[in-house]
């Protein structure tokens, strides 16, 4: 029953953070709001380990195939995700990040040479559906238009998928604890190093 409610959470906190994160690119840009937003998830999952919720020790553990799933996902994914967002709006955003199913079944199929059910080919549908509704809505003049924030937005589902795909072969050995906390300080760096050189530049 666990697993299930942790999922079903998950998937509340995701399709919220849609919404959240259209409203607060209203009034900074999409690095600001990745380095506060990594640097506070950051700051947490350090807490929580300080007061022994959670229990984590890498001395022994070899985390160089988490810096590769790290700059896949969240470094590639949230700059992906974010940009198109402030492109183009939460409702289009949020069906594009339905393509993951989608996603990760083809590369599955492609890369681990796993079959998929006929339940997850169903649900991969409904997502292909999605997308195709936004396109009747583009013709109708309804959606934002802006295919350049669209085509961005799609390289979100794509990262999710590879590291998805990935994370089972690349870190047998770390946990969940560990595969969690460990790339937000690093993506802490690359969002914050990535906002100073845009500040520097539009300064310049």
């Amino acid at each position: 029953m666990k697993p299930y409610l942790a999922a079903f959470i998950s998937s509340c906190l995701f399709g919220l953070s849609f919404t959240f994160s259209r409203s607060a690119l209203q009034h900074v840009d999409p690095m600001q709001m990745l380095s506060f937003r990594f640097l506070l998830a950051a700051a947490l999952m350090h807490a929580l380990r300080a007061v022994g919720v959670i229990k984590l020790d890498l001395r022994s553990k070899d985390i160089r195939p988490l810096l590769m799933l790290g700059v896949i996902q969240p470094v590639l994914y949230f700059i992906f995700e974010t940009v198109g967002i402030s492109l183009t709006s939460a409702s289009e955003a949020s069906i594009v990040g339905a393509l993951i199913p989608v996603f990760t079944v083809l590369f599955a199929v492609i890369f681990l040479k796993e079959r998929p059910t006929w339940v997850q080919l169903c649900f991969a549908a409904v997502s292909v559906a999605g997308v195709l509704l936004i396109a009747a809505v583009e013709a109708l003049g309804e959606a934002s238009g802006n295919l350049a924030g669209l085509i961005i937005l799609l390289g979100a589902p794509i990262c999710a998928a590879c590291f998805l795909s990935l994370h089972p072969s690349l870190s047998p050995q770390c946990g969940p604890p560990c595969s969690t906390s460990e790339p937000f300080p690093r993506s802490v760096l690359s969002f914050w190093s990535t906002m100073s050189s845009l500040s520097w530049r539009h300064t310049a």
